[in-house]
């Protein structure tokens, strides 16, 4: 910010005075801005999440405007590993104007995971965070069919839908609607869907 610069002389009087302005140095350290809380988080694999980060210099001093990449080098971005992304969808960090990062990721595979942050070699504030990836909505082209390996003529039998989203991640609540039908309709019996059993929890029974 900006500050006065005294000159004294040799009897401690001003002899001159300037006004000063000081940057924060090169940034050393970073951390969620303020009533961001990540650890325990639950995220949706397949949506975007964005939180924005804060970074400092050795002194404490926030970094208020954009860093000038060509000149200080990318060890002032922050990095961000987070073992639930895949490479096709690798997390974004993207510097705003007052000087903070928006970082913006994708969870793909669900389950318990661990996000870490970091800047050059220096952890961020409370890094690793802890996230809770559900699974995303369900795509009937990754589904999975279990017990469907053949059957008679005018003979009962049954098989097992798996609900999964775009990921392949296993859905595990129900209350999907899913449509069966029976091909080809060839010589006027082709059989008929008795029943679609929702056990809610990710499995139907046909």
């Amino acid at each position: 910010g900006w500050h006065e610069l005294l000159c004294h002389d040799s009897t401690g009087s001003v002899a001159a005075r300037a006004r000063v302005h000081v940057r924060p140095g090169r940034a050393v350290s970073c951390q969620l801005v303020a009533g961001t809380n990540l650890t325990g988080s639950a995220l949706v694999a397949g949506q975007w999440v964005a939180f924005d980060m804060e970074a400092s210099d050795a002194c404490g001093n926030g970094l208020s405007e954009p860093v000038d990449l060509s000149t200080t080098g990318a060890h002032q971005v922050p990095t961000v590993v987070c073992s639930s992304c895949v490479p096709s969808h690798p997390p974004r960090v993207v510097q705003t104007s007052s000087g903070s990062w928006e970082v913006q990721l994708m969870p793909a595979i669900s389950g318990s995971h661990e996000l870490h942050i970091s800047i050059g070699p220096t952890a961020a504030v409370g890094s690793p965070f802890t996230v809770d990836v559900r699974p995303g909505l369900v795509q009937g082209r990754r589904c999975t069919v279990v017990g469907l390996d053949g059957t008679a003529p005018f003979l009962p039998s049954n098989f097992t839908i798996e609900a999964r989203d775009a990921f392949g991640n296993r859905c595990l609540r129900g209350g999907h609607h899913f449509s069966i039908s029976i091909a080809p309709k060839g010589h006027g019996h082709y059989g008929k869907v008795e029943e679609i059993i929702d056990h809610d929890t990710g499995e139907y029974t046909v």
